[in-house]
């Protein structure tokens, strides 16, 4: 009786351990597969994370439209925007035809929306005008490389069109020639006579090699204001006020040469380049006049010394020779830098158009006051 009962222990323990091995068995295969599932589903996802952005579109252009697109211009996507950005795609079988696309993800590319329906008006309205395009290289415009600005016609967020083109001419937002102005007013009324919404025009000019291929864009956002070179010449002030800072300059050196020993002189900045200037107007008001000015001036210490009476003569003079150049309620500050000295000494003499010329020295006084009181706790924090 006892064996028997011993060998039914046996059998029941062996019966539990079966099911015991079973249930571990079972348990270890559904994590087998619930792990490959995850596995699965995350190289899924983070092979989203190095797919071509073009790819992405294009998957979602085919899909939509039929169509194939080209990535001409790829929109700027970082951690402050979460990959919230814009890019800009033409048909691969019609570069003349792009459009912007929405997209999100700062790893992964999601298409959000698209402008597929203004890019075909566009590519239509321009359609009515391609034939005349070579017309514009008469004024010395030609198409603009740069992806963004690529085809001649865009549609704009005000509802008309922008026209794209780039100059040939080497030339600089702080002074426009006078012939490069003449080729932007026939431009405009050639714009005119074809009877086509063009409300702004983007010029590029030609790279500079100086700057290693440095590239400026000159932007006229409302072109029917414009009847003259005056009106373009304000209008374009209005986007870009350092074009005004040229022609203060050219009125203003006679003057400065009258001044003694050259104790003042410009502090010219890109000496080596076309863009060099040392008047640089930030802001101008409803006149089109300069209503922010910055003037960069170097004064000889040889003999001379901050705040020495005939230095500040001289920079009455200069500021009384400004006034006229600035707008109603106009401000400029004259930035003034010894020259030749290893730590040269900066003021910056901050003056309103209605401030008396004897505000010079008041202001000189100031800034040197603020400039010792600065060193002195510099030198506190030091100790």
């Amino acid at each position: 009786m006892q064996e028997k009962q011993k060998k039914g222990n046996k059998k029941g323990m062996s019966s539990t351990g079966k099911i015991v091995a079973w249930i571990v068995g079972g348990v270890f295969l559904f994590l087998l597969i619930l792990t490959g599932i995850i596995i699965w589903m995350v190289v899924t996802y983070f092979s989203g994370f190095f797919a071509d952005p073009e790819d992405e579109i294009n998957k979602y252009m085919k899909k939509k439209y039929g169509e194939e697109i080209t990535l001409v211009y790829a929109g700027n996507s970082s951690k402050a925007n979460l990959g919230d950005t814009e890019h800009k795609v033409a048909l691969k079988d019609n570069p003349d035809f792009d459009f912007w696309i929405d997209v999100n993800g700062l790893f992964r590319t999601n298409v959000e929306g698209d402008d597929y329906e203004k890019g075909k008006k566009t590519y239509e309205k321009y359609q009515t005008i391609e034939a005349d395009m070579l017309d514009i290289s008469e004024f010395g415009f030609t198409r603009i490389k740069e992806g963004q600005y690529s085809t001649y016609l865009d549609y704009t967020e005000e509802g008309f069109y922008r026209l794209n083109v780039q100059d040939d001419h080497l030339l600089s937002r702080y002074g426009l020639k006078e012939v490069a102005l003449k080729d932007m007013m026939e431009l405009i009324e050639w714009i005119r006579s074809k009877g086509v919404d063009i409300g702004q025009l983007m010029v590029f000019w030609r790279p500079d090699e100086a700057k290693e291929g440095y590239q400026m864009e000159l932007l006229i956002k409302d072109v029917q204001l414009i009847s003259s070179i005056a009106d373009l010449k304000k209008e374009i002030a209005e986007e870009h006020p350092s074009t005004l800072s040229h022609e203060i300059e050219e009125r203003l050196i006679p003057k400065m040469k009258t001044l003694d020993e050259e104790r003042i002189i410009p502090n010219v900045s890109d000496q080596d380049t076309h863009e060099a200037h040392w008047i640089s107007c930030n802001a101008i008001d409803q006149d089109g006049k300069c209503s922010n000015m910055l003037l960069a001036l170097y004064y000889e210490t040889d003999g001379f010394y901050p705040g020495h009476h005939d230095v500040v003569q001289d920079l009455t003079k200069v500021f009384e020779w400004i006034k006229p150049e600035l707008g109603q309620n106009g401000s400029v500050t004259i930035q003034v830098i010894e020259k030749g000295v290893e730590e040269p000494l900066l003021n910056l003499i901050e003056l309103n158009k209605s401030d008396e010329n004897e505000m010079i020295g008041v202001a000189w006084e100031n800034d040197q006051k603020e400039f010792q009181e600065l060193k002195m706790e510099q030198g506190e924090q030091k100790e």
